[in-house]
């Protein structure tokens, strides 16, 4: 009888786990003395725990999907699980 040895013994497969999450933005106006060209904004968009746990034991990559007005529309990436700023 084969077994397993090494990290692949501890590995389930087929498993499904679940985890609340919060997903959103937040914008904040410039005064006039902070707008240096098109952007009239500090933004923000987000994924966190419910509680702002980590999640990137959950979540390996974030993608955000802007207007395509928008230089690269499309944010995000392994290391931007969490928050994007713009």
């Amino acid at each position: 009888m084969a077994t397993a040895s090494g990290p692949e013994a501890n590995m389930r497969t087929n498993v499904t786990i679940e985890k609340p999450f919060v997903y959103g933005s937040a914008a904040i106006a410039l005064n006039k003395a902070e707008i240096t060209g098109p952007n009239t904004h500090r933004w923000t968009v987000y994924v966190r725990g419910l509680q702002n746990e980590d999640l990137s034991t959950y979540i390996s990559k974030v993608s955000f999907q802007l207007h395509e007005s928008f230089k690269d529309p499309i944010r995000g990436g392994r290391d931007d699980v969490g928050c994007l700023w713009g």
